[in-house]
């Protein structure tokens, strides 16, 4: 799905269950589902959980990056992409706050496809399983890209819209802070438009907002 959500979600990773919101998106069933993988690594099991507020869905969802970003497989992965030498010095300079978190966002564009959830299931999967598939939605996509950069010191917010047209909460996306230990600035970091790190979406576009930190 491009935007938040079908009333009902799958979870397709480990130990979280993607919380779905009555009214969201397109193909909604009546109430919320979402299933639940017990494992990042292990077999893909589903539970099926009923939820019914967009503030019950972003528990799951900041319960789901919080795992993440304490996930060695996460930190592996923005190492990957951080320790590249360029003769005797960083390619991407310590501190260099910008070309980090550009640099995770980058990484996550290139390996990660945007993909719509199951038909009519608001689908939820851990950042691990994320890097294995190599599809995620928008909430999946902000939740590897939350993970990533909290794992290595970063705050971030979720930023949850309802657009023009819509009547329900449609999409959401990554706020980063920079500097990490006192953000001055809020970065906009969404993975599935073909924008660069810092896109916003243009204000005719939006009705509301809501943010929701970890």
């Amino acid at each position: 799905m491009s935007l938040l959500g079908e009333l009902a979600k799958l979870i397709v990773g480990a130990n979280l269950v993607k919380s779905a919101v009555n009214g969201m998106g397109e193909n909604m069933p009546r109430r919320g589902e979402i299933a639940e993988l017990p494992s990042a690594r292990g077999p893909m099991k589903i539970k099926i959980k009923h939820v019914f507020t967009l503030e019950d869905k972003m528990v799951e969802i900041i319960k789901l990056a919080n795992k993440g970003k304490l996930d060695p497989e996460i930190r592996r992965f923005v190492a990957g992409c951080l320790t590249d030498r360029c003769g005797n010095d960083w390619c991407h300079k310590e501190r260099d706050y910008d070309d980090e978190i550009r640099t995770v966002f980058n990484a996550v564009r290139e390996n990660v496809r945007y993909t719509g959830d199951i038909w009519s299931v608001d689908t939820f999967q851990h950042p691990v399983r994320t890097l294995e598939l190599g599809i995620a939605d928008c909430d999946d996509a902000s939740v590897i890209i939350a993970s990533c950069l909290m794992s290595i010191g970063y705050p971030i917010r979720f930023r949850v819209i309802r657009t023009v047209n819509s009547s329900d909460w449609n999409h959401i996306f990554v706020l980063c802070g920079r500097p990490p230990r006192d953000p001055k600035q809020w970065v906009s970091l969404d993975a599935t438009v073909k924008k660069p790190a810092g896109w916003y979406p243009p204000k005719s576009m939006i009705r509301a907002t809501k943010d929701f930190a970890p």
